[in-house]
């Protein structure tokens, strides 16, 4: 491969990366720590999955899979797909559009900042042209966006909370990521983690327990499942960064002692159903 060819291909590279390790909403830097790179992305860049009812109702959720939104899914514009989303209280359509929403946001966000920089630019033309492709991809976005009639983060919020509400797998970690601490999205949150979502998991795990109103045995269980699916030989190497980062914040925000996390009192229940959390997780990082 010639020094050109390499460039093409590490650029899409890059840019592939970078879908992949973007979380779905970006925290409140007042009241979430700063996530690790590279993470895991729940929903945004999602095709979202099927609602299915909770597990006490004796359903199982679905997994929002990762992967490239799919802007065209709907007919209508945003703003028609929006308000059909809240009247129909579809949850899986409510995700969808709150991830379009919030990867507009993004979107405006990078190209202010390469505008202010004088736009990007690059010598070999076949990399520039993947530059300009994906810079009118992102405009054509945010003008589709631009239909949404109101504030488009209430609007997200509006979206995340029917999702949640029809039990769609990772509403709720996306409303916490979003600065929502109500008593329904902490308890829901809780749910997804111990369902096996890595962003949930990752939460409760870094959190103090009383925000989530769960006791230190239920904590440390989920703690152990992020230390468990690190050592993953197959999906490890995308958690064990997280789990580094987790317990750097730990002091912070579960007033932990150690930025290391103990288990050596673990009961044998708690270590029991964190092994079952890693395999959950285990189980939805693998999947296609």
């Amino acid at each position: 491969m010639n020094l050109r060819s390499f460039g093409i291909v590490a650029l899409i590279g890059m840019a592939g990366w970078w879908q992949w390790a973007r979380w779905d909403d970006q925290p409140d830097p007042a009241t979430v720590p700063p996530l690790p790179t590279p993470s895991i992305s729940p929903i945004a860049q999602s095709s979202v999955g099927n609602q299915s009812p909770d597990p006490s109702a004796g359903g199982k959720p679905k997994l929002i899979t990762s992967g490239s939104l799919n802007w065209n899914l709907y007919p209508g514009t945003m703003q028609d797909q929006v308000q059909k989303a809240l009247t129909d209280q579809n949850g899986p359509m409510a995700a969808d559009l709150a991830a379009k929403l919030h990867e507009c946001a993004l979107n405006a966000m990078t190209h202010a900042s390469n505008s202010s920089r004088g736009g990007l630019s690059h010598d070999d033309p076949a990399i520039q042209a993947i530059l300009n492709a994906r810079r009118q991809e992102q405009q054509r976005q945010i003008a589709a966006c631009q239909a949404v009639v109101g504030d488009h983060r209430q609007v997200r919020l509006q979206l995340l909370n029917v999702a949640m509400e029809q039990k769609v797998f990772g509403a709720a970690n996306a409303s916490f990521l979003a600065g929502v601490r109500t008593s329904d999205v902490v308890k829901q949150i809780v749910y997804e983690a111990r369902e096996g979502h890595l962003g949930a998991i990752y939460h409760v795990a870094t959190y103090s327990a009383t925000l989530f109103g769960i006791d230190a045995e239920t904590q440390a269980a989920v703690r152990y499942a992020l230390k468990t699916a690190a050592t993953d030989p197959t999906v490890g190497s995308r958690i064990s960064g997280l789990l580094e980062h987790s317990e750097l914040m730990g002091p912070k925000f579960a007033d932990e002692k150690s930025s290391t996390y103990d288990y050596s009192n673990m009961s044998d229940a708690a270590r029991k159903e964190g092994a079952e959390i890693a395999a959950r997780l285990v189980k939805q990082l693998s999947k296609p």
